[in-house]
């Protein structure tokens, strides 16, 4: 549907799910399930992340699934992927995210470090290939 909204019919799709993500080719409308390649790794994880960066960087502490659900948001309003993390995290600016209970916490590299996981899923303890190279393979399957 992705492409399709795109007004194309062939390319790549790649889904970032709660606990999976997956590299789908299609080609003329239809998806080359041989081809289809999947990370055990989520938006979930990437949650966790975030949170573990804010408690080892900041000193703040989430519990409770509502603290988990502001952290998701905190990651969808001011979370990104950097081209560069090493000259992003010289040029980062800071944002304030305020929870729901009014508190207010500040995150500035933690935007974008969270993230990183996707490329280098060993930063959370998944050993396997990050998502750049789970699209290369889709990409590179052949017939």
């Amino acid at each position: 549907m992705s492409l399709y909204s795109c007004g194309r019919t062939t390319g790549l799709v790649t889904q970032i799910g709660h606990d999976m993500s997956y590299a789908v080719p299609v080609f003329e409308g239809r998806a080359i399930s041989y081809a289809t390649n999947s990370l055990n790794l989520g938006g979930l994880d990437l949650t966790k992340h975030m949170a573990d960066l804010l408690y080892r960087e900041r000193a703040y502490v989430f519990n409770t699934t509502a603290d988990f659900d502001s952290i998701r948001d905190l990651k969808h309003t001011y979370g990104y992927v950097a081209v560069d993390p090493d000259d992003e995290s010289l040029l980062c600016t800071r944002r304030i995210y305020r929870l729901p209970d009014g508190n207010r916490i500040k995150v500035e590299k933690e935007r974008f470090e969270f993230s990183e996981a996707l490329f280098n899923p060993s930063r959370i303890g998944t050993f396997s290939d990050g998502i750049h190279t789970m699209v290369v393979k889709s990409i590179e399957t052949r017939a």
